[in-house]
């Protein structure tokens, strides 16, 4: 039975473990880590008497404890944590378009889209309107990398 004990301890600390680093807040591993706790607790208590499972219930509350004050630590998770910062940006319209050019919708506008305009392709938007394909539009404002447009024959 001391065997069982044992292993049953150190499923638990494998799934703490697994739930502290791989895949925290699953709550799977960590459920799975209290059941095999309390079963290497009550089998303690059961087969060894009360000495013995106090001693395995007070060493499995302070690894508990080490563990959560680990997972809390600021530093521990920057072990962890990729260090590279992404210095990408989207897309930006640098073209010759102005407000008020003209083109046609290539897909439908419900409200985002792509559009032609210029013999260039480019992601549309509408305001409080759908626009079907193949329909002319008239560009009315330029926000970063979208256009905003309205059908011309409104």
């Amino acid at each position: 039975m001391l065997i069982a004990i044992i292993i049953f301890l150190i499923l638990g600390i494998i799934l703490t473990i697994i739930e502290i680093v791989i895949v925290p807040g699953s709550t799977v591993a960590g459920v799975g880590a209290l059941i095999m706790f309390a079963l290497g607790i009550y089998f303690s208590y059961s087969t060894y008497g009360t000495q013995i499972g106090n001693y395995v219930l007070a060493g499995t509350i302070l690894f508990l404890i080490i563990a959560i004050v680990f997972a809390l630590r600021a530093n521990t998770w920057k072990k962890f944590m990729l260090n590279t910062n992404v210095d990408g940006v989207a897309n930006t319209i640098e073209t010759d378009i102005k407000i008020g050019d003209t083109g046609i919708t290539v897909a439908r506008l419900n409200p985002m889209g792509k559009v032609l305009v210029n013999n260039e392709y480019y992601e549309a938007k509408t305001i409080n309107e759908m626009i079907d394909p193949d329909t002319e539009i008239i560009v009315v404002k330029i926000t970063g990398n979208t256009l905003i447009v309205k059908s011309l024959n409104k």
